[in-house]
Formats: structure tokens, sequence, C-alpha cells
């Protein structure tokens, strides 16, 4: 298209560098690595897709430069202050002054093959409670804010962004393990706790929903996949507000989980405190000191206090550096395991080094001394 002329969405367009002209952005159709057998579940899950490409700029234009529009999002200035999804944020809960967080580790389910005491899977969302300074602690500080507690919400439709309206279905993915939230709604781990005749319900993170030809709950390839129902919530105001939509800033709120229970009845559950410690991992060594601040989340039938998170979004600066981080993750697996031997999973003390390493290259070129 001629420059300055209209470009509507679907149409094919070539994207040219500003500061290097002449050069277009360009997709390799040669793998960027001969990966042995990508099936081999020894590879770390970023490289268990198939075949992976080069992105790279190229003067020639032809196919392999052309790409087409589809619209992702559209917001109006009514909604610059409403919280839009994929917006990271953390969810502190004021009552055991603790944050939600999980492992970043996406192997977590195959790299501990024992589950947790009482029959918990091995990746689990809990709360993490603040030190004890002897005072109160104070969860703006950023001592207390970890990669590890960063969430945000999901459209059930991934190729769009949307605002989030209260009580409207969302997913709950963890940022740093790129895993969702998901509940098992199908058999309670308690029942009538507190003489209320209440349940609850184990949580834990999975890799995605299965599809119709994947078995359910799934670990082939150490990929976990649970019925699409398991990992939908809805976002309701735990305040009175005259608001449909969430505000892009700190707002206290409940997650909500509607489906039908093993017995055929329905239900609404609520992530829930349970006042409980996390349980360890069977045959861990060194895991009680760990988990002493550590408590178990579940999702419970019955709605009280203990349900009640406060949503608090991350500022710019870390967000461009958790971004910048999970960007790094294929590129460092594919390291790791191009130095590595192939037949040993990566570990990832290695894994945080190269990261380290390079995070350390970027800041050197960006402030012009090397």
């Amino acid at each position: 298209q001629t420059e300055g002329s209209i470009v509507y969405f679907s149409h094919s367009v070539r994207m040219e560098s500003v500061k290097q002209r002449g050069y277009l952005c360009h997709i390799s159709t040669i793998p960027y690595s001969p990966i042995p057998d990508w099936r081999n579940s020894l590879l770390p899950k970023s490289l268990q897709t198939g075949k992976i490409y080069e992105g790279n700029l190229a003067t020639e234009a032809n196919e392999k430069t052309t790409f087409k529009l589809f619209k992702y999002a559209r917001f109006g200035t009514q909604f610059s202050n409403v919280l839009k999804t994929t917006a990271p944020f953390r969810l502190y809960h004021s009552q055991s002054e603790s944050f939600v967080q999980s492992s970043s580790d996406a192997e977590k389910d195959r790299r501990h093959s024992d589950v947790r005491e009482g029959d918990d899977p091995c990746h689990v969302p809990y709360l993490k409670k603040l030190p004890d300074l002897g005072e109160n602690p104070d969860p703006t500080d950023p001592l207390h804010q970890v990669p590890k507690s960063v969430w945000c919400f999901e459209p059930l439709k991934r190729t769009v962004s949307e605002v989030v309206a209260w009580d409207n279905q969302v997913r709950v993915r963890h940022i740093p393990s790129g895993r969702y939230l998901a509940v098992d709604h199908t058999v309670p781990v308690k029942e009538d706790q507190g003489g209320q005749q209440e349940r609850w319900y184990r949580t834990f993170l999975v890799d995605d929903a299965a599809r119709e030809e994947d078995p359910l709950n799934s670990t082939d390839l150490g990929f976990k996949t649970v019925a699409a129902s398991q990992m939908i919530f809805t976002v309701s105001a735990a305040d009175v507000t005259t608001s449909n939509y969430v505000p892009d800033s700190n707002v206290s709120l409940r997650l909500e989980h509607t489906c039908t229970f093993g017995d055929g009845s329905t239900g609404t559950l609520f992530l829930h405190n349970s006042e409980e410690r996390k349980p360890h991992l069977r045959n861990k060594v060194g895991a009680g000191s760990v988990i002493a601040r550590s408590f178990r989340l579940v999702f419970s039938t019955v709605r009280s206090a203990q349900d009640i998170f406060k949503l608090m979004r991350l500022a710019p600066a870390e967000c461009n550096s958790i971004n910048l981080a999970a960007a790094l993750r294929r590129p460092c697996d594919l390291y790791a395991f191009s130095v590595k031997d192939p037949t040993v999973a990566i570990k990832p003390e290695f894994m945080t080094e190269t990261v380290r390493v390079l995070l350390k290259l970027f800041a050197m070129q960006i402030k012009g001394s090397h």
C-alpha cells in the first residue's frame, strides 16, 4: 500500500524497521534449532511445541515478510480507568497478611513425582505471609513483592483482550509459570467445616484446558490439562460499587467458581483461606522451614471474610522487568538444552544464572557501557 493510505483489519502488511530503513520484519521457515525429539519429556515445556522459528530482519519482500492484521482490542476513553485482561496484579489477603502466590516452575508437576501430603497436587497456589518485623507489615513495600505473586485475568477467547467486568467469566493465569488456576469440584477434600456443612475443594495449577481428543487430567509429556469448566471463574465485588467494571486500581474482590458437584447438584465456590499450613511435598528434605509461613488455599462452599482479597496493580517498571524475563525464557531454555546433556532435565538453578547474565548484558547495552 502507498504511504499514508488507510490500513484495515484483515489487510496484509509489511513492517519496516524505523532505525534500519529497507529492512523488513521477517519470519524464517527454517527451524531455529534441530531439537532431536520435541516429544521427549526431558525437554522443558517451552520447547515441547514442535518447531521453533526465528524472527529477524530481511531486505527482500516476499511471503515471509507479509503479515495479516487482526483486531485484538479497542478501548474507548470511558474504559481508561478500567482493568483489562492480561494486566498483571497481585492478590493480597488482609486477614492473614499474605499474598497469593505459587511456584514459578512450570515443570513442578513432573519434577516431583510424588504429590503433597493429603494428596494435594504438586503445583498449587498458596498464601505466603509477610515476615513479622515487629510492626504491621506493609504490602506495598517492594521487599515483600516477588514475581511468584503476579497473576492476570484472561478472557475465555485468547485472540482478544477485554475489559474485566464484575461477575463476568475469566481465566486466572499465573504469569511467571504461565499456568492456569483450576479447581477440582468433583470430590471435596474436607466436609462439615466449622459446623456449617461447609465443604472444601482442592485448587491447583494446570497448563491448559483439555481438547476434545485429550483425556481429562492428562499428564502426557508433562502437560497437565483439565476440563475447561474447571478453569472458569467470576470476579465479584467485596464492597458496594455502582460500576459494572473492575477498576484499574486497588480494589477488594472475591474469586468465585460456579459448578456442578459430583452428586449432580450445582453451587458456587469461593477462593478461601483455610488457615491451614500448605501441605508438604512428600519425601522432600528441608520443606518444613519453607512452609512455615505458607498457608493452604481452597475453594469453599460457604462465603466468609476469609474469601476477600485486595487486587493490587503493578508499577510499569516491574511489569517491564517481568515481561523481559518471560520473553527470555524460550531462548534460555534452548541455549541450556544445547549446552547440556540432552538426556538430563534442565535444572532451575542453571536457568536462573543464565537469565541473570542476560539481564546484566541488556542493562549494559541500554546504558551504553558495552
